[in-house]
C-alpha cells in the first residue's frame, strides 16, 4: 500500500464558511482581503501536496444544539470550489466548541469508517467521547480527564488490495484531555460569557 498522508492545521478555516454551509464571499474590507488570502493559500497548499488522505485540525464547526451547521457540508462545498470532486469528507465524535476534526480522502482509492475504540463506561479503556482516569501527578490517586475535542479514529480500507490502514488525528495542544474540574470550570466561564453578551443585547435593545 502507498499512500500520502497528511495532517493540516488550518487556522479558523470556520470563518470560511456562512451559517448555512455555504462559502463566504468576499469584499474588499481589509478583514475580507485576509480571509480571501487565506483561502488563496489553503487551496494552493492542497493543489500543491495532493494527499491521499488528509487529517484536517480545527475544521469548521457542526452545531450540536441550534442551527443546522455542518462540518461535512462545508468541507464538502470547499472540495467542490476546488474541483476535488474525488474526494469525501468524515468526521467522528462532535465536538462542543466551533471547531471540529475531520479527514478529507480519495475515494477512488480508500473507503473510511469512524472505528470507535474503547469500551463503554470503561475507567481504563473507555471511548475518546468519555471521562477516563490517570494519575497524572504520582500521588496515588486517578485524576478524572476528558477530551474537549475528541480524538478521530478512522479506519480506511484500499480499494484495489482489501488492506487495512488505521489512524487516529489528534488535537492535544489547546483541546487536549482537560481534567474534569477544569473543563467544568471552562463551560461555566463559557456559559457566564454567553449570559453577559445576552443581557448586554438587551439592554442595548431598551435603551433605544
Amino acid at each position: 500500500m502507498k499512500a500520502k498522508i497528511c495532517s493540516y492545521n488550518i487556522k479558523w478555516f470556520e470563518y470560511q464558511f456562512n451559517p448555512d454551509n455555504s462559502l463566504k464571499t468576499f469584499g474588499s474590507s481589509k478583514k475580507d482581503k485576509g480571509l480571501q488570502a487565506q483561502r488563496d493559500g489553503i487551496i494552493a497548499t492542497l493543489n500543491a501536496v495532493k494527499p491521499d488522505i488528509l487529517g484536517i485540525v480545527e475544521a469548521p464547526n457542526t452545531t450540536t444544539t441550534v442551527g443546522a451547521q455542518s462540518t461535512i457540508e462545508k468541507l464538502n462545498n470547499f472540495l467542490t470550489l476546488m474541483g476535488w470532486s474525488d474526494y469525501q469528507v468524515m468526521t467522528g465524535y462532535i465536538s462542543p466548541g466551533r471547531q471540529e476534526l475531520a479527514v478529507i480522502y480519495d475515494a477512488t482509492k480508500f473507503s473510511a469508517k469512524h472505528s470507535k475504540g474503547g469500551t463503554t463506561g470503561s475507567k481504563s479503556n473507555p471511548p475518546f467521547d468519555e471521562e477516563f482516569f490517570f494519575d497524572t501527578d504520582d500521588d496515588a490517586i486517578k485524576e478524572v480527564y476528558e477530551f474537549y475535542r475528541p480524538p478521530l479514529e478512522v479506519e480506511f480500507t484500499e480499494l484495489a488490495s482489501g488492506k487495512k490502514l488505521n489512524l487516529i488525528l489528534v488535537h492535544c495542544k489547546s483541546k487536549g484531555g482537560f481534567h474534569k474540574c477544569g473543563l467544568t470550570a471552562l463551560r461555566k466561564r463559557k456559559h457566564k460569557k454567553q449570559k453577559e453578551a445576552f443581557c448586554r443585547m438587551q439592554l442595548g435593545a431598551q435603551a433605544r
